[in-house]
């Protein structure tokens, strides 16, 4: 699947929050064990590359929280094509 890049200045919070998005992965891999980990962390980290893109430090949310429910979202997402 073609995936856009994500907006310039996002590299930071990215590679800060590499291992976060890697251990959301793992809790999804512990929930079915018949998800490749590869997969999982690509997923997770496209996710959290789009976190990064969408936030908004002026509403008042952790960068984690927001980034959680997206990273989670799309590692289903994809799960769901593959599938």
């Amino acid at each position: 699947m073609e995936r856009p890049e994500p907006r310039a200045g996002v590299n930071r919070p990215v590679e800060s929050h590499l291992g976060y998005a890697h251990a959301i992965a793992a809790e999804v891999l512990k929930l079915d064990s018949s998800v490749n980990r590869a997969d999982a962390e690509r997923s997770a980290e496209f996710g959290l590359m789009q976190a990064a893109s969408a936030y908004d430090p002026s509403r008042s949310t952790a960068f984690t929280t927001f980034a959680y429910h997206r990273i989670r979202r799309v590692i289903y997402e994809d799960l769901r094509h593959v599938s």
